[in-house]
């Protein structure tokens, strides 16, 4: 069975195809769905939390996910992400939400320079995905969980969102010592990744 394409510039794809034309404002989509919002909200709040910590012990660098070859089956790129956070705090059964029946949360692509995921302060690390229909989940490097549609103010506008101009992500105390070895790229680098991770994401088949 093959599984839907999923480009390195997954964060960006998922929220500019939301559906428009929701009339609920955001605190009522939020006290209808109040259990699985402070579930996700708190899940988000974790993986924050572990990224951080895994770039203080990778000299500021965020997981590098590097296949063997241009096709991996899902379960390969599920379980990297498993295994690296699973000794930062974040276990294995927060990775699908209670009301789900798989990976409930997608992590972006950044490039191994130090620091490059604070780079752009709106580029989300971690977006839900098929929890709620219409509904995004986006944890953002300053660690804010923003809901798309309804936090639509917070992004940057523009035709083409892979030259957008965005403020970078201030970068936690404990991390600042890499700031020396860092070097912003001209794009985002979800949208900018090595060769590896850009070709292992054009093809991915379920095995």
């Amino acid at each position: 069975m093959k599984a839907a394409l999923l480009t390195s510039a997954v964060a960006w794809v998922t929220f500019v195809c939301i559906p428009a034309g929701r009339t609920e404002t955001k605190e009522e989509f939020i006290k209808s769905h109040q259990e699985s919002h402070d579930e996700i909200v708190r899940t988000l709040t974790l993986m924050h939390g572990g990224f951080i910590a895994y770039m203080r012990d990778h000299g500021g660098s965020w997981p590098q996910f590097v296949p063997e070859d241009d096709e991996i089956s899902v379960d390969a790129f599920v379980e990297f992400w498993i295994d690296a956070l699973d000794d930062y705090g974040v276990p294995r059964e927060v990775w699908t939400h209670t009301k789900a029946t798989g990976f409930s949360y997608m992590p972006a692509l950044f490039e191994e320079t130090p620091l490059n995921a604070f780079n752009w302060g709106t580029q989300p690390w971690v977006v839900t995905q098929g929890l709620h229909r219409g509904v995004t989940y986006m944890l953002l490097p300053d660690g804010r969980v923003a809901i798309m549609p309804f936090d639509d103010d917070l992004f940057p506008k523009g035709d083409d969102p892979d030259r957008r101009e965005v403020e970078p992500a201030p970068v936690p105390r404990e991390l600042r010592r890499f700031q020396k070895g860092a070097k912003a790229s001209q794009v985002p680098a979800s949208l900018a990744s090595n060769s590896a991770s850009r070709a292992s994401m054009r093809r991915m088949v379920v095995r």
